[in-house]
């Protein structure tokens, strides 16, 4: 997406997630986001029926 000055900007990050389904058929969804290496975020998500 062009800033505001009309560049593109490359603002690359690595997106790293672990998806785990438990026996009562709940789907976790556990990821980390980094930049040069470090974390930068980090979310957790449950789905349900």
């Amino acid at each position: 997406m062009p800033a505001a000055d009309g560049k593109t900007r490359n603002n690359r990050v690595r997106f790293h997630d672990k998806m785990t389904l438990k026996s009562d058929g709940v789907l976790i969804n556990d990821a980390w986001v980094s930049k040069y290496g470090f974390p930068v975020a980090c979310t957790h998500v449950e789905f349900r029926k």
